[in-house]
């Protein structure tokens, strides 16, 4: 019997638990939207200067020069490169930095 009991108690405290972080995250939930509806708005100016700033300042072109043992150039051979690495190791998106119309907003931003 006090087995039994124990594993309700159990139940009874998981469902509680439960509900409190449905709560939590509902609660969380709201304040996201609250924080994202800024962006929402400005979301075609940020695509679009996310687009233009990955073109000029994430791509560039190079020339490769395939030369063989002795230094002449190899005329018309193919090359398969791939990349390992980037210099750019974590993205963020502070495009929007101090960029919006209100105080409250710029500092929700930058939360």
């Amino acid at each position: 019997m006090s087995i039994r009991y124990r594993q309700r108690y159990r139940t009874v405290k998981s469902t509680v638990k439960s509900k409190f972080n449905i709560h939590k995250m509902a609660i969380k939930m709201n304040q996201r939207k609250e924080i994202l509806k800024h962006f929402v708005r400005q979301r075609a100016y940020m695509e679009d200067r996310i687009e233009h700033d990955i073109e000029t300042y994430r791509k560039g072109w190079m020339t490769l020069h395939v030369k063989d043992r002795d230094g002449r150039p190899i005329p018309g051979i193919k090359v398969d490169i791939v990349q390992k690495n980037h210099f750019f190791r974590y993205g963020a998106n502070l495009f929007m930095l101090g960029e919006f119309d209100s105080k409250d907003c710029n500092l929700a931003y930058e939360k």
